[in-house]
């Protein structure tokens, strides 16, 4: 029967320490889906807008935002990864801003505060984690 490593806990927590991701990015991530969701959210209650609209809307905004990312992954970054991963966020970023294109005057600074509240909770939360990091 092989021995136990005394030091198997400190080598796992030393490769949790550099993993992607981590329990900290996943709540980012879903705070972030939080605010996107509720900023979406007035959507559903303005009658002037339809399936149509919303699926164009969207469709525009990443298609915008893939060419967007094409763009710049080629001529900035110059490497197809980089390039793939450019797409990827412009994509979603695109879909989001297509989305959010079709807010309308009324729900406008609802949504505004939502976001602006949204961002600045996510930066302090980001900083704070950074900060208090063994």
């Amino acid at each position: 029967m092989a021995e136990a490593d005394p030091f198997e806990f400190e080598k796992r927590s030393e490769q949790s320490a550099h993993s992607l991701l981590t329990i900290t990015l996943l709540f980012y991530l879903v705070t972030m889906g939080g605010i996107v969701s509720a900023c979406l959210a007035t959507l559903g209650g303005n009658e002037n807008v339809t399936v149509l609209a919303v699926a164009a809307a969207l469709g525009v905004g990443a298609t915008i935002g893939i060419k967007l990312g094409i763009f710049v992954g080629l001529f900035y970054f110059r490497r197809v990864r980089d390039c793939g991963v450019g797409v990827v966020v412009r994509a979603g970023v695109g879909l989001v801003a297509g989305g959010l294109s079709l807010v309308s005057s009324e729900d406008y600074w609802t949504v505004a505060s939502l976001s602006f509240g949204g961002c600045w909770l996510l930066a302090v939360l980001m900083l704070a984690s950074a900060r208090f990091r063994k």
